[in-house]
This record gives C-alpha cells, sequence and structure tokens, in this order.
C-alpha cells in the first residue's frame, strides 16, 4: 500500500508503478479529486486503473460529476470497512466473460 500526501504526489506514485487500484479524497491540497481524476485518465499508460474518489460533502451532483470523469466508484464518508472492502473486491476481481 502507497500513501500520498496530495495528488500530484499520488499522480507520481501511480506512475512509478506498481499501483492497482487508487483511493483518492476529493479535497486534497493542490489539486482535487477531479482534476486528479482528469490527469490520471489522460495519461495512456495508467489511465485505465480504478478508482475510488471518497468525499465528506453531500452536494447534490459531486457523484455524478466524479462518475462522469471516470471514477469507478464514489463514497461518501465516514465509509463502513465492509462497504470499502468490497468495492475494492469488485474493482479488482477479473471481469467474467
Amino acid at each position: 500500500m502507497l500513501e500520498a500526501n496530495d495528488g500530484e504526489a499520488g499522480l507520481r506514485q501511480v506512475r512509478e508503478g506498481g499501483v492497482s487500484l487508487v483511493i483518492a479524497d476529493l479535497r486534497m491540497p493542490g489539486m482535487d479529486g477531479f482534476e486528479f481524476i482528469r490527469q490520471l485518465r489522460a495519461d495512456a499508460t495508467h489511465g485505465r486503473l480504478p478508482v475510488i474518489l471518497l468525499t465528506m460533502e453531500a452536494k447534490p451532483g459531486l457523484k455524478e460529476e466524479a462518475l462522469a470523469l471516470g471514477a469507478n466508484a464514489f463514497l461518501t464518508k465516514p465509509v463502513p470497512l465492509a462497504v470499502l472492502r468490497e468495492t475494492v473486491q469488485q474493482l479488482l476481481s477479473p471481469v467474467s466473460p
């Protein structure tokens, strides 16, 4: 497991390799989760990594915006551990034909 203090550091870690899934907060220093997803999805090598976006905000439309930008899941904090675990497992499981 890798950890980054902001979106730019997170993108650097993704680009260095060894990342199979990203969990990002919507509100991060320097770059919000929406911009993080935009930049990640524009990366030809790593743009298909699954992304879970987390937030404490409950504003209408945030989930739809996140999914439209390419987030694979959108969870509102506090997230029960069982829900986070299930979401991660679903995103990392191979798709059945």
